[in-house]
């Protein structure tokens, strides 16, 4: 892994951690886009790269505890607080439930969810080969297309070729 390709992931992963869409598929994007444009190929993903993906989803975990340390401090203090005093109505013992509580269904569905999970993931990765080898086809697509009047008379055409072209 090259350190720019580094930088340009944990930039992705920064910039897309605290907003509502999935920072993991701006790693994986943001990395293929560097293959791209490095001219290094789609090779498959090596336990390098993979390990600097958990990296940066660790460091941004500290970065949230560290960010949010008073607030946790206090769910954390206040529920066994509640517990040990059995104040039950304090909004941290509440908080502090909610949290075990969506914890706790979490965990059991990802026990019933499983296999199809796999499944899902082994689909996925299928389609993203397919995806990968048609973004890899792409300059020599593009080269093929009547790329100006497709475009400007025919915007659906273009998207569909580009896509289905073989």
């Amino acid at each position: 892994m090259q350190t720019i390709q580094a930088v340009i992931m944990g930039a992705a992963q920064g910039i897309s951690e605290f907003l509502p869409i999935s920072s993991s598929a701006h790693i994986v994007f943001s990395s293929m886009l560097y293959k791209i444009f490095a001219g290094t190929g789609f090779q498959n993903v090596g336990s390098e790269e993979i390990f600097f993906d958990i990296l940066i989803h660790l460091a941004s975990l500290f970065a949230v505890i560290i960010f949010f340390f008073k607030d946790l401090k206090e769910i954390v203090t206040g529920f066994f607080r509640g517990l040990i005093n059995k104040d039950y109505e304090s909004p941290e013992f509440k908080t502090g439930v909610y949290v075990l509580f969506a914890t706790l269904v979490t965990c059991i569905m990802a026990f019933f969810i499983k296999d199809m999970a796999h499944r899902l993931f082994d689909y996925l990765l299928t389609q993203r080969s397919v995806c990968k080898d048609r973004v890899s086809r792409l300059p020599h697509i593009l080269r093929q297309l009547p790329v100006n009047d497709t475009l400007k008379n025919h915007p659906v055409k273009f998207i569909t070729d580009l896509f289905f072209f073989t």
